[in-house]
This record gives C-alpha cells, structure tokens and sequence, in this order.
C-alpha cells in the first residue's frame, strides 16, 4: 500500500517544474513503472486474462481469423471482443512475449494515451494525474485490461468531434468497441456535441437518471436483454439495480461542476467581444487567439457531454462500471480547467487543497479495501 500512498503523495511536488511537458514525463514515468513491472498476477481477474492469453496466443491464424467478428464477441468461447483476442495473438506469436510481457505492452498503451490526453488538455496536469490516481481510474488499469485499452483509445474520439471529424470519429469509435464493446455509448456523445450544455441540462439529466432507475425493469426486459443476447453478453441481464458509496460520490461531483460551470464563462473568450482594430496584425493576432478559444470551448463541451451522459449510464447495470470509468477520466481534464479559469488565485488554491486531501483520504480507504485486490504491492 506504501508505494501507491508514496506515488501519489510526489504528483503535487512535480508542480515545482513549471513546464507541462516535464510535469506529465515525471508522472507519466512513474506511473507506467509501478503498472509495468508488477507481479504478473497482481490484481482481480488477472489470472483469467492470463489463461486467455495463453488460450488465444496458442490458436492457429486460420482459427483467429476466421472466427473474428465486429462489435460482437469473437466467435470463441469466452466471448471476449475480436480486437483484444487479436492483440493477444499477436504479442505471443508475432512478438513472442510471456503474459508479463502483454501486461507492459497493455501498461504503455494506456499510461501514453492517458498522460498525452492530459498534457493536451488539461490545464493543470499535475493536478488532472492527482485525480486520476487519487478517484481510483489508474487502478483499473492493473485488472480491468479490455475496458483500460478501450478507454485508452476512445479518449481521442474528443478532438475528432470537436474538429468535426466525424469520419475520423467513427474510426476511432470502430476501434476502441474491438476491445470493449460497451464503448459504443460514445454514440451519444456524437450526436449530442453539436449541442451546447446550458444550465437546465444538469437537473433534466439527474432527472432522466431517476426515470432510467425506476423503470429499467421493463427497459431490461423489452430492449436490453435482448441486446445483451446479440452481442454474447446474456449474463450481464442479471444484474441488480442498487447505489453504492461511488454513486454517491459522483453525485456529489456533478453538482460541484454544475455551479463552478455556472460562472465558467468569466473568462472566456467569444467571437462577438473582440473590438474592429484598424491594425491589420492585430486584428491578425486577436482572430488567432479567437480561433483558440473557440477551438478549446469546443473540446470543453464535448468532454462536458461525455462527463454528463455518464450519469444516466450509471442507472443501468451493464454500463455501470464503464461509466464510472469514462466520466471520472473526463472529471480529471474538466475540473483542473473549469478551476484555471477562476479569476481568485487563493480560492484556486484553496479548492486544490482540500479537494487534494480529500483524494488522500479516499484513495487511502479504497487500497485499504483493496476491491481491485492490488494491495499488497508485488513487483514482478
């Protein structure tokens, strides 16, 4: 437990390097040496995935090819999606690589995009990797590898729509459901980014959330469990509704977003306050800094809409735990900014710090519950 209390702990003391990129190169480093070189077995489930590998990296090409399907469980048993099963085959036989050897590969993958993501868009990168340490993400990845990867490659869905790359986008999408299926949620997000977040969006999406809770019942059994017997995934049909103690954090979070992005627009910059200027290199430069900032709101919604659809996600059983995982990634990026924007330095600061303990103090109560059973830490 000391290692990871001890990881966290140095994120904050990185903030002594003004530059962004060595900040994220630091935690970055960190973060993929403690994923990398642990016991190839550390972790829930992980000893199930290592029998998959074994299983798929000893099947003939013929066999692997010929049962590969999209966006549904491969053709084999154990119904796990066609693009993991591929990496699989590929590291064992094309790369000749033991199980620990996938887990470093599967470690590089996902801290490089995670820590890319954050050096682009995050305004405090230091302050983004303590939350995505201290909420808990960074343990999925030493357990939960196909959602890790699949969220790994979603992330960069976000400046494709905010590009309008929408070709680009569905690629992207393509991909990251080859290795989760549950990714195709990003639908949504899609469809929806067109749109601007305004304030009465919150309470219509916490009230939709409590519609999905009451009626899910008759949701499961009309289109769900169906659904779930398409794609090889019938199990999932069972499971119960209930709230448990992360649910309630995230509510607690969402409303902190809510009123912080009420005042949100103190800073910004639109396309209608620029003054005409005879000057033509200072209109120049202003049309620039307005093409930014557009650009950057753009990014912010999108990320504000895949943050907010995670809520009504959470009410069904079989999108609970991908969406925990994409909403609080999301938080990591949107709170750091959202507080940037703040014009009070000290109330800045102030938030920082006891948001900072706050993460200490449940990041210390998850490893001592040790759900992700990661604790005690063993290097392998």
């Amino acid at each position: 437990m000391g290692i990871y209390i001890l990881s966290f702990l140095l994120i904050p003391v990185y903030k002594l390097f003004s530059n962004k990129k060595t900040i994220t190169v630091f935690v970055a480093l960190q973060l993929f040496c403690i994923l990398a070189f642990r016991y190839e077995e550390l972790g829930v489930d992980v000893s199930r995935y290592k029998f998959y590998y074994e299983y798929y990296g000893n099947l003939s090409f013929k066999r692997i090819l010929t049962t590969s399907r999209f966006f549904i469980s491969s053709d084999l048993i154990y119904g796990n999606e066609s693009g993991y099963v591929w990496l699989n085959w590929i590291c064992k036989n094309i790369f000749m690589l033991d199980f620990h050897g996938f887990e470093v590969i599967v470690a590089f993958i996902c801290v490089i995009s995670i820590s890319t993501f954050i050096y682009k868009y995050s305004k405090d990168p230091a302050f983004s990797f303590c939350l995505f340490v201290g909420l808990g993400i960074y343990s999925y990845f030493f357990c939960i590898l196909r959602q890790s990867l699949a969220m790994s490659i979603l992330i960069w869905i976000v400046p494709c729509i905010a590009n309008r790359k929408y070709i680009k986008s569905i690629l992207i999408l393509f991909l990251s459901i080859l290795f989760h299926r549950t990714a195709i949620i990003f639908v949504l997000v899609i469809i929806l980014s067109n749109y601007k977040i305004e304030k009465k969006t919150i309470p219509v999406v916490m009230f939709a959330s409590v519609v999905i809770t009451l009626i899910y019942p008759i949701l499961n059994s009309v289109f769900f469990s169906k659904l779930l017997a398409f794609v090889g995934k019938d199990i999932y049909g069972s499971l119960s509704m209930s709230f448990n103690f992360m649910q309630i954090i995230f509510v607690f979070l969402y409303i902190v977003v809510y009123f912080l992005s009420k005042f949100k627009s103190e800073n910004k910059m639109t396309l209608y306050n620029f003054s005409i200027e005879t000057d033509s290199s200072i209109n120049l430069i202003k049309d620039t800094a307005v093409i930014e900032t557009t650009k950057e709101n753009f990014i912010d919604n999108v990320i504000e809409w895949a943050f907010l659809l995670a809520l009504p996600l959470q009410s069904i059983p079989m999108f609970t735990r991908v969406a925990q995982t994409y909403n609080l990634f999301f938080f990591t990026v949107l709170f750091p900014n959202l507080l940037q924007n703040k014009k009070d330095n000290n109330l800045r600061i102030f938030v920082q710090a006891i948001t900072f303990l706050g993460l200490l103090s449940f990041y210390s109560y998850t490893l001592k519950v040790n759900p992700w059973e990661i604790v005690p830490y063993v290097s392998g």
